[in-house]
């Protein structure tokens, strides 16, 4: 029998005056300033070490193969524990681990293969940090404000996307690797620091009593296989990331081979797409309420595939700045709509191991697509990768449009 025994909610605030949000809102932060500025060290590192995108493909892989076993049972844990606890404890113990290849990076001990559990812990802990928010969400603010809230959250996404590739492409740049990855762990423990403080009602939901982890994620699959908008969602999103699996493995190839750009380039690269999903889920935030949000997310995405294209076909570094903006901003009202349709269509007591099983079941293809740009890169020029990538991004959403589902979701 599921525990009763859940805590009143405190009062739920406007946005600006939501202490505990404004406190989960900076702990995402710096979350993902340090989760950008660590992948971007170990995208460079690898590959100025063996000059192989497939070497770095396998790595990205790799880390998505452990996302997407992590996921379904983080998901599990999130409605079990204390979800404030639980980001704390993650965020903490990330920081810390990160401080073993900055000490072999100064030690010029760090080989190859020590990248990959580094990527590796960083994909398990977003496995548990991103659900644990998501979830949490619902309880920091009104429904009419979810939108917003998520926006605000995305904003976040984009904001580390600007500030964390740049200043990590700056320090390695000024001070090497080993350096950049200091401040990763500082950051980290700070993040940890910002949601220690935050109180927001975080019920230990649980499951049935001596429930089986496998019993909950039946559970969890069987709604999502009832829920004809949130079935239509995985098949799409499956193929998305399968689509766009290329880019970040390919962008320090574009950057250093096609552009000639050194790391503070490919930081900049980085950067300009994340200011794209900066203006997108800004214009959101502003707009507030959106109507036919399926719609919107599908023609979004087809619109990111065009932008995707461009990309592949730039030779130049404004025009390809420009492509990455354009695509920032359709990724970022994406993942925008999204959400808020996710936690709408999700109750409370199912939130976490559901968002966990739909993180598996969205990235199900993506070490599939990993493991071949790291064979096609080799064989084929990345600009072709790319621009196969974006058609096939375009032409999912397009078939989306046709058949009901996601794009019914209002």
């Amino acid at each position: 029998m599921r525990s009763t025994s859940i805590e009143a909610p405190a009062p739920r605030l406007t946005l600006a005056a939501n202490r505990a949000f404004g406190l989960v809102w900076l702990c995402v932060t710096l979350f993902q300033v340090g989760l950008a500025v660590a992948q971007l060290v170990m995208m460079w590192w690898v590959y100025e070490a063996t000059d192989s995108p497939t070497i770095m493909a396998s790595m990205t892989a790799f880390s998505t193969v452990a996302m997407l076993i992590a996921s379904p049972p983080a998901g599990v844990y999130v409605d079990r524990l204390d979800r404030r606890r639980l980001l704390v404890a993650v965020t903490l113990c990330l920081g810390i681990f990160l401080l073993i290849p900055a000490v072999l990076l100064a030690l010029g001990r760090l080989r190859v293969w020590h990248c990959f559990p580094v990527s590796i812990a960083m994909a398990v802990a977003s496995s548990f940090a991103h659900p644990a928010v998501s979830a949490s969400l619902p309880s920091m603010v009104p429904p009419e404000s979810l939108v917003r809230a998520n926006s605000a959250l995305q904003l976040t996404f984009g904001l580390s996307g600007v500030v964390g590739p740049m200043l990590g492409g700056l320090m390695v740049a000024a001070g090497g690797e080993a350096g950049a990855l200091c401040v990763t762990a500082a950051i980290l423990l700070a993040a940890a620091g910002c949601v220690g403080l935050a109180r927001w009602s975080s019920p230990c939901l649980g499951g049935k009593t001596g429930s089986s982890m496998l019993r909950e994620l039946g559970v969890a699959l069987r709604f999502i296989r009832d829920q004809a908008a949130l079935l239509s969602a995985v098949v799409l999103t499956a193929v998305l990331n399968f689509a766009v699996a290329p880019l970040n493995v390919l962008m320090p190839v574009m950057a250093r081979d096609v552009l000639g750009l050194g790391p503070a380039g490919y930081g900049t690269l980085g950067s300009v797409f994340s200011a794209g999903m900066l203006g997108g889920v800004a214009a959101l935030g502003v707009k507030g309420t959106v109507r036919r949000k399926g719609r919107l997310i599908l023609w979004s995405v087809i619109w990111a595939g065009v932008a995707t294209c461009a990309f592949g076909l730039g030779r130049r570094f404004l025009f390809t700045a420009g492509t990455l903006v354009a695509l920032g901003v359709f990724i970022g009202v994406t993942n925008v709509l999204f959400s808020a349709a996710l936690q709408t269509l999700i109750p409370d007591d199912r939130r976490g191991k559901v968002l966990g099983a739909l993180a598996t079941l969205n990235q199900a293809l993506r070490p599939v697509a990993l493991m071949l740009v790291g064979l096609l890169a080799d064989r084929f020029a990345a600009p072709q990768v790319i621009v196969a990538s974006g058609l096939m991004l375009g032409l999912s959403a397009a078939v989306a449009l046709v058949f009901p589902g996601i794009r019914d979701v209002p």
